[in-house]
C-alpha cells in the first residue's frame, strides 16, 4: 500500500504508525476473549519471511505465568519472531 503520511514513530520499539492509501475492507479488533477450542492464524514476516500465514486452535485463555506476572492465551499456532504474537528479537 502507498504510505500517505508516517504519523508517528518509535526507533528503539521498532514501531510505526502509517497513514496508508487504500481502500479495501480491514479487520476490527475484538473486546472479547477467544474461547477455548477456536480457530486462530498468525500473520506477518515470521523469521523475516514476508507473508507467513499459520493457523492453530485456543489450547487455554487467561494462562498466567507467575514470574512475568501478565495473562496469556496459549495456542497451537507456531509463533516466530516476525509474525503476529512471536518473541521479539529472540531465536
Amino acid at each position: 500500500c502507498p504510505v500517505v503520511e508516517i504519523i508517528a514513530f518509535d526507533k528503539e520499539l521498532d514501531l510505526a504508525i502509517l497513514k496508508i492509501d487504500r481502500k479495501t475492507p480491514y479487520l476490527e479488533f475484538t473486546p472479547e476473549q477467544p474461547k477455548k477450542g477456536e480457530q486462530v492464524y498468525a500473520i506477518g514476516s515470521a523469521l523475516g519471511l514476508e507473508g507467513t500465514f499459520t493457523s492453530g486452535v485456543v489450547s487455554y485463555v487467561s494462562r498466567e505465568i507467575e514470574e512475568r506476572g501478565q495473562s496469556y492465551i496459549q495456542t497451537s499456532a507456531p509463533l516466530s519472531p516476525g509474525n503476529s504474537g512471536g518473541a521479539a528479537g529472540q531465536r
